[in-house]
Formats: structure tokens, C-alpha cells, sequence
């Protein structure tokens, strides 16, 4: 028998208002006004995620950006290698980033057309994630030029810091 207190009927808001507030808060959407959050709340798909689970996969085709509402996923990098005196390849996997909620990733997707994906997104806590795909993203512009501008204005200043964070390890590392 299922009593009325063990179901909760505030759960589906309580997820909405998580959701919205992850996306009032994130870099790439802290711009939009509340109607364009609304219209982009429609566009948005949610997902819980289980420890293990993949978000996507290195080398896959990117599909869209991903904001992490809760929990927490590590950016993976895999790479073989083959040892010299065993003459075995062996995978090494390495940690990039541990990402937690109210971060952002995968926006690439949203602006390269042949986009691959240069690592793993993997859920190490229970996650719930929101996910923005290209098609969305494209359907956006279309109907509001505007505010895809200052979408795509935001992937730009990302890749912008992001590259020059590149360009700054590759320089420590040749120091």
C-alpha cells in the first residue's frame, strides 16, 4: 500500500526549480531574460544519470552542451600505449576535470559542425543534467536571432578563455 506521504508530489517541482536555477546561474544563459530562459526551458532535455554511466563518449560526435544540475562528472581522457618490453598496448586513462553542479560542458558541439569529442564525460555521483542539442541550438537562431547572438557570443568568450588556458599550459610545459 503506498500512503500519500510516501509519494511526493513537490519532487517534479522541487527538479523544475533545480533546473531553472542551474540555468539562471550558468555562464552561457546568466544573460537570457525570463522569457528567453522559458523558451529555452522547452527546448531542453533532463536526465538522471547512474554512477558509471557515460555522458558521451571520446572520439563520439558531439550532439550539445550539458549543464550539471547536481551530482558530479570527471572528464576522462583514454590513451594506449605500447610497452616496450612487454610489446602489450595498455589504455591509460587520465582525469582531466571533475566537474559539480552549475558547470557547463561539451559547447563545442553547438558551434563545430564535425565536432568529436576529445574525451569521456563520465557520472561519478548521481547526476542530473540538462542537455541543449545542436538542432535546438539552430531552431534558436531561427527564431530568435537576437538571442542566439548572445548565445553565440558566450560560446565565443569560452572558447576564447579556453584557449588561452591552452596556450598557457602549453607554455609551462615547454618551460
Amino acid at each position: 500500500m503506498k500512503f500519500l506521504w510516501s509519494a511526493n508530489p513537490f519532487k517534479k517541482n522541487r527538479e523544475q526549480e533545480a533546473v531553472a536555477a542551474a540555468l539562471k546561474n550558468c555562464y552561457l544563459f546568466e544573460s537570457f531574460s525570463v522569457k528567453e530562459l522559458a523558451y529555452l526551458k522547452d527546448r531542453l532535455h533532463v536526465r538522471k544519470y547512474t554512477v558509471g554511466e557515460n555522458v558521451f563518449e571520446q572520439h563520439q560526435p558531439g550532439t550539445g552542451v550539458y549543464v550539471l544540475v547536481s551530482g558530479s562528472v570527471a572528464i576522462e581522457e583514454e590513451s594506449f600505449f605500447v610497452d616496450r618490453k612487454s610489446d602489450k598496448e595498455t589504455k591509460k586513462t587520465t582525469v582531466i576535470e571533475n566537474l559539480v553542479s552549475g558547470n557547463f560542458f561539451g559547447e563545442f558541439a553547438l558551434i563545430d559542425e564535425e565536432h568529436i569529442r576529445p574525451a569521456t564525460a563520465k557520472i561519478i555521483e548521481p547526476s542530473l543534467i540538462v542537455t541543449f542539442f545542436k538542432p535546438d541550438f539552430m531552431e534558436l537562431i531561427k527564431q530568435h536571432p537576437s538571442t542566439g547572438v548572445k548565445l553565440c557570443l558566450r560560446l565565443a568568450k569560452v572558447a576564447s578563455e579556453r584557449l588561452k588556458d591552452a596556450a598557457e599550459e602549453i607554455k609551462k610545459a615547454r618551460s
